[in-house]
């Protein structure tokens, strides 16, 4: 069942058992119910818009997402004021204008015991509606977790097929081959970048997620393979906040939008360009910065399916705090950004 019909089935029946049980005991008293019937009505119209109102505001506050204590504080806080509210209220329309009572008959020590059971009541709604809010988060986390173990699964096999591709290992070993004889250590390195590159390929985290520091040394072996293959077409420069290293993100994320940048911007000019990756803190944000020289262009075959990727991952581990952008920042710069809360 939907859950916006089922809080307004909850909402309806909830107040109405609580309007009809009210009418029951002012006939048990023996007093008039039409009289009072109207003095009901107003007061659980008036509870049943102000719990409303208190759903919203526990929406818009994120409420579950907060500490334990301020949760149980504003819980706390809500009751006594719907409670005083809507008895202070019943108190008013019972002396005017229905004068169900005098002002001779009226207590302050009855109205601060009204309040009390009222408070009982409206806990007991608080109570409930906080407890199928948990359930449905937890349900909603079961599932995004799932899907993002099948997006992370995607994206490996993406990943091995777009950065592990034949082309790009063939032309590495050509180099290799090509260096073996006139510059061995060189050719050494090169090995070792495409192992590094190749074991980590295969080797992504369960949670989906790795450190900046552990993505950046694959990105630096991607990179050095690349500006061995690309010679001076390819120039590059890495600058990361040193307190960040140990922050997570969605793994082969920084990989991936390297790989566009040069596929779809240094792969596309004739003499090449520079990309640039910063990582930074930013309004207790890290911000994960790669430029290149380029212009976006909108091709027929493209399905940008890298920065789809990156993008959804991030969106199901940190919901709406995490956005990823793509924009031509100037002229002949092209800036791919995404930021990762810090708490």
């Amino acid at each position: 069942m939907n859950t916006k019909i089922a809080y307004w089935i909850f909402q309806i029946l909830g107040w109405g058992t609580y309007l009809g049980l009210g009418l029951v005991l002012v006939t048990n008293s023996n007093q008039d119910m039409l009289r009072w019937f109207p003095v009901m009505l107003i007061k659980t119209s008036l509870l049943f818009f102000m719990t409303h109102l208190l759903r919203n505001y526990f929406i818009k506050i994120n409420l579950l997402n907060l500490p334990t204590r301020r949760i149980i504080f504003t819980a706390i806080i809500s009751v006594i004021i719907i409670s005083v509210t809507a008895n202070i209220v019943a108190s008013i329309i019972m002396l005017q204008p229905f004068k169900l009572i005098t002002w001779k008959q009226y207590s302050l020590q009855a109205l601060f015991y009204y309040i009390i059971n009222e408070s009982f009541i409206v806990a007991a709604w608080v109570a409930i509606y906080l407890v199928a809010a948990l359930i449905k988060q937890r349900r909603q986390r079961e599932i995004e977790k799932w899907q993002l173990e099948v997006i992370a699964q995607k994206a490996q096999l993406d990943s091995l097929k777009s950065q592990i591709n034949p082309h790009f290992i063939f032309n590495s070993l050509n180099n290799i081959r090509s260096l073996i004889f006139e510059n061995r250590k060189q050719a050494s390195d090169m090995i070792t970048h495409l192992s590094n590159l190749l074991r980590y390929s295969v080797k992504h985290n369960d949670s989906g997620k790795e450190t900046i520091e552990n993505e950046l040394k694959v990105v630096r072996d991607y990179l050095k393979l690349q500006s061995i293959h690309l010679e001076e077409r390819l120039t590059y420069k890495i600058d990361v906040d040193k307190e960040l290293l140990n922050v997570e993100i969605p793994s082969m994320s920084i990989q991936q939008l390297v790989e566009n940048a040069i596929k779809h911007g240094i792969l596309e000019l004739k003499k090449g360009g520079e990309i640039q990756i910063q990582i930074y803190n930013k309004n207790k944000n890290a911000i994960v910065e790669i430029s290149n020289t380029g212009k976006i262009i909108e091709k027929e075959k493209t399905t940008k399916l890298g920065i789809k990727n990156v993008s959804d991952r991030l969106r199901l581990m940190f919901g709406n705090n995490a956005q990823l952008t793509l924009t031509q920042t100037e002229n002949n710069i092209v800036t791919v950004k995404f930021n990762v809360p810090l708490n």
